[in-house]
Parts: structure tokens; C-alpha cells; sequence
């Protein structure tokens, strides 16, 4: 098989002291610790909460800027990508194309909290601080070169988690969500460091890569590498670490109950961002790292991918909580995503990245028209939704368009990562898993449409009563919806733009 990617044969160290490697990291964390340190100096919640607001949104906005601004001298042509660190930190276009859409999600998904932040009780500068901390974890990811730096971003974006997905005192889902996200993911990173441990116990090094040569990539090229048992042990325990992370089945367990249970800004966060960063970390490993052994790490991608599908297809067709439902759907869509990943070329690993940047616009969209649906009572049953579309017809014609094109509508975005993700399969010539991905989709559009005529078909639900929010809160997550939708609809109209920018990011990677 060719190489899956053309890896740069000398990556220029960057000095210790290369601190724009870090600088989005280093934005976020000071967002996150300055909210606290406000808290602490400044009593009254109805300053702190507003300002804290603001400064999460700016920050994400601040790092974002600092990830563009390095685009252009990270080129190939410039002389890039640059190693940092000790060779610990990358900073090359895949990293800084997936870590920009961390920060628009922590945009994105601030914004659409204003009306959870508003309920009485809540923690709004807690609750901001926690997001960015999280979001400075995962964008850490994007940019890790050592496994070790792996593992502790894995931790910084998950412990702040566990808490988002408990915030809501009130509701015993949420608790219950927290701890099972707690239990599952403590055991899902105790597997993932067994598997570095093996690693390292194999090759005598964490690093991803390195331009001296002293790194997993160039030591699984060689002919020991190969040789090798323990490898394929340390490459399957890595790989399940992630599989829970990014909601890959068998390891989706408690994805539906988390989901569900977390306050509906969190689970937004979680299927946007989280997402993002896991595969990140997971597509630089296999298309790196484990490069010269894709024969290996195949057949397990294909599997979860397969399974992914099937389980969050058919799981989906009998639930009635919506969130569930999108829950269930997001085991699917990362079915989606493994197909693109197990190709092993270039091509997939685009398609990849643009599947991505277009599920976060959707699901955040999905999601805060389903905030103001549900209220503060966090209703999502789907008798919720009877009649919705003669009580809130643009809440329903909203989700409506978000549903379809989640369901693969033609001019929609959802279309074009579909049609992206089926085309680099069949260029693989992986024509069972096209196939059963086309079938998945099918299966998809019944649960989706099912939701779209319950709104419009069914009879009207006497207790189906939005609240009205206030205006604030009804601009600031009017606007989230707007936005998502907006970007939707230009996508599926003018797709070349983001295929062109995924293209420049899969160029080289380190």
C-alpha cells in the first residue's frame, strides 16, 4: 500500500521558547482561571456572570485568532510545520483546522447557555470557567505530539466535563449523568494509559513523531517494529480509549444516558467539541504514528465503524427523548467519520475533517432549537413535540431543517459530508462499507422524519408550551440557530471552500 501520508522528513524544532505553539492553549486557561480569581474578588452574581459570560466567548474568539494567524507560516513552503517543546507540541494546518472549530463550538455553545446561565442557582462563572478549561484541553489535542501530552489533555478536557454534565442540581438525570460519565471515563483513560505504557514499553519513546528519527512513527517503519507483538496489543488499547471518547460503538454506553441527562449546552459541547478533539488525536496517531502499519489498525476501524453505524441506526428507531435520539445519532454520525478514517488516504482523511467541522454546525444547531423547546424543565419527550409546528412554527421549521439535513437532504451541508465521506470509500474501493453507511442513512431519515411529522402532523399537545424566554436569552441562542443554520445551508450551496481548507490541512502532517 502507498504511504497514507507523505510525513515531513525534517520538521524544524522550534525553541523553548516558541511560545504562539501554546498561545491558544495559554488564552483559554487564563480565561478560565482569570473567571475564577473574578468570582473570588467580586461577590454579586449579577456582575460576575455577565463579565464571565463575555470573557469566555472572547477568549474563544482570542485563540481562535491565534490558530489563524499561524496558518500561513506553517506552510509546507514556509518551512513547516514546527516542532516544539521537546518535541512534545506540533503546530501544523490539521492541528490548527481542528482546534479552530473547538473554539467557534466553545463560541457557539456559550452563546446558547445564556438561557440555562439565567435559571436560578446556576453558577454561571463556575460553569463559563469549567467550558474553557475543557476547550483549552482539547485544543491541546489537536497540537499533541507525545502521547503523554495526550493523556493529560485527555484528562484537563474530561474532568471539567464530568462536572458540566452534573451542573444541573436540580434534575437527578443530571447526577446520574455525571457519575456515569465519570465511572466510564476513568476506566476508558486507565485502558488508554495501559496502552501508552505498552507503547513505550515497545519503542523506548512517546513521541509521535520527530525529525531525528527517535519516535513511534519510525520505529513501527522498520522491520523490528513489525516484529513486534506487543504492538498490536499497545495500538488496540490506544484505539479503545478514543473508541469511548468519540462515541465509537461498543464503547458508546454512556453516550444516550449522558446525553440526556446533561444540561442540553453540555451535551452540545460534548457532541461538537469532544468529538473534534478525540478524533484529532486519534487521526494524527493512526495516520502518523501507526502509518506503515494501516494493514493492522484497519480491519479495527472498519469494525467499529460498522458496528458504529448499525447500533446508532437501529438503537435510535425506538427511542422517544429526542436527546436520545440525537445521542444515538451521534454513535452514527462517528460510524460515518471511522469509513472516511479506515481508507488510510489522504483523500479520507479529508473527508474526514470536512464531516466534522459540518456535524459540529449541525448538532449545535439541533440542539439549541431543542434548549428552547425543552425550557427549564429540560422536556424532550416527543409527545413534547406534538402540534409544536401551529404553537412555534419557527422553532419547528428550524429543527425541521437541522433534522433533514442531518438526515442527508440534497443542498444541504449534511449532504455534502455524506456524499464526501461515500466517495472516499468507494475510491478505496471499501464498496461494503459505502454500502452499509448508504443503508444507515436510510434507516436514519425514518427516526428524523419521524420527529418532523410528529410536529406537523400529529395533534396539538396541550401541554406542548415553550416558555417564553426573555429576550436576551432569546437573541443570544436566536442567533446561535441562525448561525448553524446559515452555515448549513452554505455549505451544502458552496462546498469547495471548507474541501479546499481540509485539503491544505492534510497536505503534511507531522
Amino acid at each position: 500500500m502507498n504511504p497514507v501520508l507523505t510525513v515531513i522528513d525534517a520538521i524544524p524544532t522550534g525553541s523553548l521558547h516558541y511560545f504562539p505553539a501554546v498561545l491558544p492553549v495559554a488564552i483559554l486557561v487564563l480565561v478560565g482561571v482569570g473567571i475564577v480569581l473574578l468570582k473570588a474578588i467580586v461577590r454579586d452574581d449579577a456582575i460576575v456572570n455577565p463579565v464571565a459570560t463575555f470573557l469566555g466567548i472572547a477568549g474563544a474568539f482570542g485563540a481562535a485568532a491565534a490558530l489563524v494567524m499561524q496558518w500561513d507560516s506553517v506552510a509546507p513552503k514556509k518551512g513547516g510545520p514546527y516542532i516544539a517543546f521537546s518535541a512534545t507540541v506540533i503546530i501544523d494546518r490539521f492541528g490548527i483546522f481542528l482546534a479552530v472549530l473547538v473554539c467557534v463550538a466553545l463560541a457557539l455553545v456559550l452563546l446558547m447557555s445564556t438561557g440555562f446561565l439565567s435559571r436560578p442557582g446556576v453558577p454561571a462563572a463556575e460553569y463559563v470557567a469549567l467550558m474553557a478549561l475543557s476547550a483549552a484541553g482539547m485544543v491541546t489535542m489537536t497540537s499533541a505530539n507525545d502521547l503523554l501530552v495526550v493523556f493529560v489533555a485527555l484528562e484537563m478536557l474530561s474532568i471539567p466535563l464530568y462536572v458540566l454534565a452534573a451542573f444541573d442540581r436540580r434534575r437527578r438525570e443530571s447526577q446520574e449523568a455525571g457519575l456515569k460519565y465519570f465511572v466510564l471515563g476513568a476506566f476508558a483513560s486507565a485502558v488508554f494509559l495501559y496502552g501508552v505504557a505498552l507503547t513505550y514499553g515497545t519503542t523506548g519513546t512517546t513521541h509521535i513523531f520527530t525529525a531525528r528519527g527517535n519516535s513511534i512513527a519510525t520505529f513501527f517503519s522498520s522491520p523490528l517494529g513489525h516484529a513486534e507483538p506487543l504492538f498490536i496489543v499497545a495500538m488496540m488499547l490506544v484505539i479503545v480509549g478514543f473508541a469511548f471518547k468519540v462515541a465509537a460503538a461498543p464503547f458508546h454506553m454512556w453516550t444516550p444516558d449522558v446525553y440526556q441527562g446533561a444540561p442540553t449546552p453540555v451535551t452540545a459541547f460534548m457532541a461538537s467539541a469532544t468529538k473534534v478533539a478525540g478524533f484529532a488525536a486519534l487521526l494524527r496517531l493512526l495516520y502518523v504514528a501507526f502509518q506503515s502499519s494501516s494493514s493492522d489498525w484497519q480491519p479495527v476501524i472498519w469494525t467499529l465503524a460498522a458496528l458504529s453505524l448499525v447500533v446508532g441506526a437501529v438503537a435510535a428507531l425506538v427511542q422517544t427523548d429526542i436527546k436520545r435520539i440525537l445521542a444515538y445519532s451521534s454513535i452514527a454520525n462517528a460510524g460515518y467519520i471511522l469509513i472516511a478514517v479506515s481508507v488510510a488516504q489522504p483523500k479520507g482523511l479529508q473527508a474526514a475533517l470536512v464531516y466534522l467541522a459540518i456535524y459540529t454546525v449541525m448538532i449545535i444547531g439541533s440542539l439549541a432549537v431543542i434548549s428552547l423547546i425543552g425550557g427549564d424543565a429540560e422536556r424532550h419527550d416527543l409527545a413534547h413535540y406534538r402540534g409544536l409546528s401551529r404553537r412555534h412554527p419557527y422553532l419547528a421549521g428550524f429543527l425541521a431543517f437541522f433534522l433533514l439535513a442531518q438526515t442527508g437532504v440534497p443542498f444541504t451541508a449534511g449532504f455534502i459530508a455524506k456524499l464526501g465521506v461515500f466517495s472516499a470509500a468507494v475510491n478505496a474501493k471499501l464498496y461494503w462499507l459505502a454500502i452499509l453507511g448508504m443503508l444507515a442513512a436510510a434507516v436514519a431519515a425514518f427516526y428524523y422524519l419521524r420527529i418532523v411529522v410528529t410536529m406537523y402532523m400529529s395533534d396539538d399537545d396541550a401541554e406542548t408550551l415553550v416558555e417564553r424566554p426573555q429576550s436576551a436569552v432569546a437573541w443570544s441562542v436566536g442567533a446561535v440557530v441562525a448561525i448553524c443554520a446559515a452555515l448549513t445551508l452554505f455549505i451544502g450551496l458552496f462546498p469547495n471552500w471548507l474541501f479546499d481548507l481540509a485539503a491544505r490541512a492534510v497536505v503534511k502532517i507531522g
